[in-house]
This record gives structure tokens, sequence and C-alpha cells, in this order.
């Protein structure tokens, strides 16, 4: 997942929406787990078939097991909650700690919860604001 909600196949090409992959027909639960943010999973069970479906989180919240609860609200439409840093499913003074300890840094690593190729007081203000919570499932 890049900034701007892309998906990066694993080749590192952009899968452009909508993102397909095969599966026998049946009904899953869909979870989404990205390296600094809390994971989400479907409230209910999704059908999937031979027959696209679409699932949009972005704008309706109730998808998603916990509904608003478990996502952020950026730019009038609900995104995955940023901030935990070691993947543990949830958020806490060791992320906070980790972003310090990685401040001033750039590239690609799991401090960098804004995803701008930085590590800066913009990701700690991340860390900071959802200090606390902690993933649905």
């Amino acid at each position: 997942m890049k900034a701007g909600g892309f998906s990066l196949s694993p080749s590192g090409g952009f899968f452009l929406p909508p993102l397909s992959f095969t599966a026998t027909a049946g009904e899953y639960l869909i979870s989404i787990k990205h390296r600094n943010h809390l994971g989400i999973i479907t409230a209910n069970p999704v059908v999937l078939s031979a027959t696209p479906t679409l699932l949009d989180f972005v704008s309706n919240a109730n998808l998603v097991e916990g509904g608003a609860n478990a996502m952020a609200v950026i730019g009038g439409g609900f995104t995955m909650i940023s901030g935990d840093t070691n993947e543990d499913g949830q958020i806490l003074n060791d992320d906070t700690n980790s972003v310090l300890g990685a401040s001033g840094t750039s590239g690609y690593n799991n401090e960098d919860l804004d995803m701008d190729g930085q590590t800066l007081n913009r990701d700690l203000n991340i860390v900071r604001t959802n200090i606390g919570l902690g993933q649905r499932f």
C-alpha cells in the first residue's frame, strides 16, 4: 500500500483499482493489513465469485468490524488508523518511542506514519493522536 491508497503488486508494479485476485467462490472475511496501520476486517462474510465484488471502505465504515471506531477520518473519507510501528495490533508508548528514535531519518520504514519518506514531528503527532487504539480482530 502506498500513500494515496494505491496497492503494489508482488513485483512492485501498481495495481490500479480495482484490486483483483483469484479465489475459490465462497464467503470470506476480507482483512487488510499495512506495515504501520491497525488492520481491518470485514464485519460480515463477503461473497466472492466470478462476478466482481466492490468493497468501498473509504465511504462506508460499516463494512468494517467496529465500524467508524475502527477507522480514521481524513479528507472526508475513512482510512486505516496509522501508528502501529511494531505491528502488534496496538498503538502504545513503544510505538511513540520507536518514532522518536527514528526522528530525522528518511526512507521506507515503519516509523514513517504519513508515508512521505521521512520520519518527522508529523509522524510523532500521528502516533500520539492514536495512542491507546488497537485493531478489532
